[in-house]
């Protein structure tokens, strides 16, 4: 009886050996992919770093890999329990990375070869680590594909259905409000200023950062998927409407302060104003799905 548990005891020294051991070489394979990865694609990286501190827009780009790199270290726990166990998957899906660059680099779509890099990781944590490690990554990994600015052809289609809508149901809003205004395309005539809707207010930008922390939220929680992508969802309603919010604040902040405030520093202070508003809506929805949940539960029980 004793010689049974002592084998056993030694059986697993020597498996969990081997897996340390499987682990180090796991953790060295990625460390150099990564180091390669960053000089194959050092001119992708340079130019998203342009796009990330040139473009406003796209701005909450630099801070995508970094909190992608957290999400990793705060699931350190449950991947230490999964073995290492390489799939030859990641070829597969490095060849579609490799394909998805060299029709970038022939056509010359940035956007595509930038995506090509996010696909490249994947491949290569699926051929190194396995599907099942992989599987626990699932959040990080696509949250890294909010890095990746769209082509400027969807960017532009986008851009000016947002702008209309924007000036059109601000004007709708401070007319309900009681404020004289009459909208001239994208431009909103006040009785003390007027007020443009233009390209940098069409709300892509709020659409993105809001998107972007709706994200985050969703990989931060633990609650059911279909929550999570509930939450991620409305995050596109929830940025337009933060923008239009925005867009009536100006109207009535420049109209009360007219003597002392230009619109241009109104609508800088309402636009920093509405990310914590949009913040706190995304928290108020996931606590209302949670007790929505709790709720339906607790009556089907």
């Amino acid at each position: 009886m004793a010689q049974t548990i002592d084998r056993g005891i030694a059986l697993q020294a020597v498996q969990a050996r081997e897996a340390q051991a499987s682990r180090r070489r796991m953790i060295a394979g990625l460390a150099i992919c990564g180091l390669g990865l960053l000089f194959t694609y050092r001119a992708t990286l340079a130019d998203l770093w342009s796009v990330w501190m040139e473009n406003q827009d796209y701005s909450h780009g630099v801070l995508v890999a970094p909190f992608a790199a957290y999400l990793v270290w705060r699931r350190r726990g449950q991947l230490r329990n999964v073995p290492a166990k390489p799939s030859w998957l990641g070829l597969a899906i490095l060849a579609s990375a490799l394909v998805m660059r060299l029709v970038a680099l022939r056509y010359y779509y940035g956007s595509l070869e930038s995506l090509s890099l996010v696909v490249t990781v994947w491949g290569l944590i699926v051929l190194i680590a396995g599907w099942q490690f992989t599987r626990r990554l699932t959040g990080p990994l696509l949250f890294l594909v909010l890095m990746v600015p769209p082509p400027q052809s969807a960017a532009a289609a986008i851009t000016m259905p947002l702008q209309r809508f924007a000036a059109s149901t601000s004007t709708s809003v401070l007319d309900a409000m009681g404020w004289r205004v009459v909208r001239e395309g994208n431009v909103l005539r006040l009785p003390l200023q007027s007020l443009e809707v233009a390209e940098a207010c069409s709300g892509l930008r709020m659409v993105f950062a809001v998107v972007t922390l709706g994200a985050a939220m969703a990989c931060l929680l633990r609650r059911p998927v279909w929550e999570r992508a509930v939450l991620v969802v409305s995050t596109l309603a929830i940025g337009v409407l933060v923008n239009v919010a925005r867009v009536v604040i100006t109207g009535v902040a420049s109209e009360l302060s007219a003597a002392h405030l230009s619109v241009s520093t109104v609508h800088d202070w309402a636009g920093w104003l509405m990310m914590p508003v949009a913040v706190l809506i995304l928290w108020w929805e996931q606590r209302f799905l949670r007790l929505l949940f709790q709720e339906s539960t607790e009556a089907q029980a």
